[in-house]
């Protein structure tokens, strides 16, 4: 049996006759050409068809994931927000509490402090007025030319000051304005009768049972009459000389006010050149000065350091170091202040 190409058409095979059969029979079968070739999986256009798919799940996945992470940060910064707002209300209102009780807490200690000092005012005020009370017919004017003379030495917005004669001895007598409160010379009295040391004036006595109203001291001055401030001693020098004596004076200016901080507990409020007095430590107390005014100037031409030292007045605005406080005045507060107290610091006037 021959063969034939394949893929060409053949005709069907013949029935082999029984006479002559070969011993190995070969069958051939046709199969066309496309049926053996295997096909692609996807065409091209499929390919680009499920690429283009894949991308828009992707982008879409992407766009998912985007909105899902705007959300949850939205939800946490909403939280924040929300926590941070309840974390200030809580302190606002841990602050108004806090505000209320320190108010409270100040309130008491002020209540405290000025229950104390009015006790203490109290007190010390019955003293004085019981054991420093003097007559004022006991007060007499010093005898010039053979008869009494009126002396004053100083002069302010709210007294007058005069030398006078307290059972023989000179002394400074300080009478208040008629407008001056009874209060006033208490306060004043209350806060001289506190005080013990050289440079500070030492209360005689306070005359209340008649006008004016009179606080009497030491007399502290140069002579009889004369009287110099530091103020008037920087002007024009007369007394203090050398540059010993100016450190002698202000060392004792130290001295009494570290005094009257450290302790009496005292706040002056008043400190100016005019409220130191230059004083002779020799000048005797008693009428008859022709001799101590010779004794001081012999006592001057031996030891010039040992004639003069510094006494701190006018304690009328002085306070306990408790109950001062700073207040800070407004330009109608800083007005009304220098037109009601224009002897302090008349300078500032114009600035203010």
């Amino acid at each position: 049996m021959s063969s034939e190409s394949f893929g060409e058409p053949s005709s069907p095979p013949s029935t082999p006759s029984t006479d002559h059969q070969p011993e190995d029979c070969e069958y051939h079968i046709h199969v066309p050409k496309a049926a053996l070739e295997v096909p692609s999986r996807h065409s091209v256009d499929d390919k680009r068809r499920l690429r283009s798919t894949r991308k828009k799940r992707k982008r879409k996945k992407r766009v998912l994931r985007k909105v899902a992470l705007k959300e949850q940060l939205g939800k946490e910064r909403d939280a924040l927000r929300n926590e941070q707002q309840a974390t200030l209300k809580y302190k606002s209102m841990a602050r108004s509490f806090w505000d209320r009780w320190r108010w409270e807490l100040l309130k008491r200690k002020e209540a405290h402090r000025e229950n104390l000092t009015r006790n203490r005012h109290s007190s010390t005020t019955k003293e004085a007025a019981i054991h420093h009370c003097i007559d004022p017919a006991h007060l007499q004017d010093p005898i010039a030319d053979g008869k009494p003379t009126t002396m004053y030495i100083g002069r302010g917005s709210f007294s007058v000051v005069r030398v006078q004669l307290y059972r023989g001895i000179l002394v400074a007598v300080k009478e208040l304005l008629p407008r001056t409160l009874q209060q006033d010379v208490l306060h004043e009295a209350n806060m001289l009768i506190r005080l013990c040391h050289p440079y500070l004036p030492y209360l005689l006595g306070i005359c209340t049972s008649a006008r004016p109203l009179r606080i009497v001291t030491q007399f502290h001055g140069i002579g009889l009459i004369n009287t110099i401030t530091l103020f008037q001693e920087l002007q024009e020098p007369k007394h203090l000389s050398c540059t010993k004596q100016w450190i002698l004076i202000t060392t004792q200016l130290i001295e009494a006010l570290c005094y009257l901080h450290s302790e009496v507990k005292m706040i002056h409020n008043d400190i100016k050149a005019n409220n130191f007095l230059i004083s002779s430590s020799l000048l005797s107390t008693s009428c008859t000065t022709t001799t101590s005014s010779a004794h001081a100037s012999s006592a001057a031409d031996n030891d010039p350091m040992s004639i003069y030292h510094a006494v701190l007045i006018d304690f009328g605005k002085a306070t306990d170091s408790e109950s001062g406080h700073i207040h800070h005045l407004n330009d109608i507060e800083k007005l009304t202040y220098l037109s009601r107290y224009p002897h302090i610091a008349p300078a500032r006037s114009s600035s203010w």
